[in-house]
């Protein structure tokens, strides 16, 4: 058997080969003992590219081996032999890069075990930071993604553009669908679903961070890329941790952090509808410009956490709960959706089948928050809503105060006669201390 040279990385790195110089640059006989001419190298070049397209992996093997042979046989010294070699190994990582993008498997493996030519370290690098593996998952080429993730090649390694091969797999013109807001999360699923997402599942599993990398989609608004992530590897992302976008110290699931983001913007949103109209003055270009970003933002969040709770992200709980800081109180979407007031995030939760009756460290569930929040205006749409979906009006806190004792502690006149209609019977309930709802009012 030829003993074959084993090449490094860093022989490939920054020393690209010009297209048009392919085979000339390393094919290095006279023109009597191989009659190759410029017409000679295209068709010899077509020829392997017409090999690697049909993955005819043994006259591949064969076919390189002569030119290998004929080009190295004329060299005189070991300088030379091994400067030869270590392009004749650049020129086997093109046709590897080839391979893998056509989902050549029988090349590729061919090449990888050096059955052609020099031994190839897999994660070994183009002119463009790329390996192997990025142009496998650009091209959706499952087969050599999977040869390529059992030769040990690393799915973190990042091109000069900084994309690792997940993103590419993402980027792919066959990952494109014809979807934007405001159009439906069950129309985004749909679209998916007529996609072969086999590459991006092979990638997203084999990839240390993949809940990291479907965090960012998310906060850059990436819906498509976010939502064929979640999919793929739906266990993986909803049950992690990731810091908070905001609070870098605080440890919170994905599904958490958006939520929170979204309320955040409908604060912020609030604040300025409420100062304009105090100031009873028109909202100049800039205040506008910054409230349709906000309000753009939002709609984006918005359908991220529907997608979210699509896949029960409002009844998954973080497998490595422990992590969080100990100080770190545990954040109910719906609870902090109430304490705000924004209505749209309640019904969006509830329509996702949360828990109406989850309840925070002292036992308050969201409808004691949201009979605190609305008693100035009276609001009753968040208590007609939370009632709807099945909220417990007899549910009490760690000091036995019902939602009854809160409505009539803090004067909610409409919304104590909308949980007495609920449960007429919750009105005799004591309190730790043995007061009824009368005693508050």
């Amino acid at each position: 058997m030829q003993k074959t040279l084993e090449i490094g990385e860093e022989d490939f790195v920054d020393k690209p080969i010009a297209e048009d110089q392919l085979l000339s640059s390393v094919v290095q006989v006279d023109e009597e003992d191989v009659n190759l001419n410029d017409k000679g190298l295209f068709e010899l070049e077509n020829k392997f590219i017409r090999l690697i397209c049909e993955d005819e992996s043994p006259e591949f093997v064969s076919l390189f081996k002569c030119i290998w042979k004929a080009s190295v046989s004329k060299l005189d010294g070991n300088a030379k032999r091994k400067d030869d070699e270590i392009k004749m190994g650049r020129l086997l990582h093109k046709f590897l890069n080839l391979a893998c993008k056509l989902d050549s498997v029988a090349c590729s493996r061919a090449i990888l075990e050096g059955e052609a030519g020099p031994s190839l370290p897999v994660n070994a690098l183009d002119e463009y930071g790329k390996t192997a593996l990025h142009h496998a998952a650009q091209s959706h080429s499952h087969n050599c993604i999977n040869l390529l993730i059992r030769y040990q090649a690393r799915t973190d390694i990042k091109s000069k553009e900084g994309h690792s091969p997940l993103d590419m797999s993402l980027f792919s013109k066959r990952m494109q669908v014809d979807w934007s807001l405001p159009s439906s999360i069950a129309e985004l699923l749909r679209l998916i679903g007529d996609k072969d997402i086999t590459a991006v599942r092979i990638l997203a599993v084999n990839t240390k961070d993949v809940h990291q990398i479907a965090y960012k989609k998310a906060l850059n608004g990436q819906i498509v890329s976010f939502a064929v992530l979640i999919i793929v590897a739906t266990d993986l992302i909803l049950s992690a941790l990731v810091q908070s976008n905001d609070q870098p110290h605080i440890q919170t699931t994905i599904f958490e952090s958006l939520v929170k983001r979204a309320i955040s913007l409908w604060q912020i949103e609030a604040r300025s509808s409420n100062n304009d109209n105090d100031n009873h003055s028109d909202k100049g270009s800039t205040s506008s410009l910054i409230d349709s970003n906000i309000q753009q933002q939002r709609k984006v969040l918005l359908s991220e956490i529907e997608l979210l709770l699509h896949f029960k992200a409002g009844v998954i709980k973080p497998v490595k709960d422990t992590k969080r800081l100990n100080s770190q109180a545990p954040f109910s979407p719906l609870i902090g959706a109430s304490q705000a007031g924004d209505e749209a995030m309640v019904k969006l939760l509830l329509n996702g089948n949360v828990d109406p009756n989850e309840a925070d460290s002292d036992g308050n569930t969201a409808l004691h928050w949201c009979l605190r929040a609305t008693s100035s205006n009276q609001d009753t749409r968040l208590v007609c809503l939370l009632l709807r979906h099945g909220a417990s009006v007899s549910a009490r806190n760690i000091l036995g105060l019902t939602s009854i004792h809160v409505a009539a502690n803090y004067g909610h006149l409409q919304g104590l006669q909308m949980l007495l209609l609920r449960d007429s019977e919750a009105v005799d309930i004591y309190t730790e201390t043995k007061e009824t709802p009368l005693f508050y009012a």
